[in-house]
């Protein structure tokens, strides 16, 4: 059986099941940044074995058709409260399922370990003595970009990319330190940006970046109804307009390779909805 071939996946699929089939233990896996083909094999094993799923609102539902059919599927976002106040309960419910079934998964967007909260995940496994794996994701930071035709890196022009969250630009404390993101000298990718867009354009400007840097805003990156709009810090604000959630930004110069490289738009149907009809009672 040739390595690669279509056999030796399945019997290599079919065998890491089995490794999954031993004491009871807890998983953490990254459904990646949006499109059910970008998530992992390891992923995918340890759905389909899964007891219990807890997952994130913007998990795809195909993903969730890889699950076992009795498995209890858990939406993080039906529970009480704000987003963060769900934590401790996500948290608690994590535990005590992982107590009670063979196997426990933590199904979050993109990767755990990026804006994803899964160290705190972790700690509350570690604490109730409770064994677990990390199962890396494709960040959207990687996905998006990609998928949009933007390399994060480029040897001509950016040999590093930086992760930020915007979500502290609304506190009155903050770690960031604005001066060194304004002058970073690579790619920077902004996550959960739009609710404080306007905060986010006038500490960059007010830091010194050129008001002319490039910036990409991409909507739902990798899902068939992707949006992507190129513009510049100075017009960051006006440019997201319409836009919602889930988006992210990217800044640099990188961006301008979109025009060059991109590549998703100019598939064969891209962006288009293919309605196949069929008999009534075949419905």
């Amino acid at each position: 059986m040739a390595i690669g071939s279509e056999d030796y996946l399945l019997a290599e699929f079919r065998d890491r099941q089995e490794d999954i089939a031993g004491p009871s233990k807890a998983f953490l896996v990254g459904a990646g940044p949006g499109n059910h083909g970008l998530m992992t094999l390891r992923g995918a094993e340890v759905l389909s074995v899964a007891d219990v799923v807890l997952y994130d609102r913007l998990v795809a539902d195909s993903l969730l058709d890889l699950c076992h059919p009795s498995a209890e599927r858990i939406c993080v976002q039906s529970l009480e409260g704000t987003h963060p106040q769900r934590w401790p309960e996500i948290c608690r419910i994590l535990v005590k399922k992982s107590k009670l079934h063979r196997v426990v998964v933590r199904l979050k967007g993109g990767d755990p370990f990026l804006f994803g909260r899964g160290a705190e995940e972790c700690e509350a496994l570690l604490a109730a003595n409770i064994p677990y794996e990390v199962v890396p994701g494709v960040s959207s930071g990687l996905g998006a970009p990609a998928w949009a035709g933007i390399p994060v890196t480029h040897r001509d022009i950016s040999s590093s990319v930086a992760f930020v969250t915007a979500h502290e630009l609304g506190s009155q404390e903050t770690r960031m330190d604005w001066q060194a993101i304004a002058a970073f000298p690579g790619t920077l990718v902004f996550f959960m940006p739009l609710l404080q867009i306007q905060n986010l354009r006038t500490r960059l400007l007010d830091h010194g970046m050129d008001p002319a840097i490039p910036a990409a805003l991409i909507e739902r990156g990798t899902l068939p109804d992707q949006r992507v709009v190129v513009t510049t810090i100075d017009r960051l604000v006006e440019s997201a307009t319409g836009l919602t959630s889930p988006t992210l930004i990217v800044v640099g110069p990188v961006v301008s390779y979109r025009d060059k490289i991109g590549w998703s738009e100019k598939r064969p149907l891209a962006g288009m909805r293919i309605l196949l009809t069929r008999p009534e009672h075949q419905a």
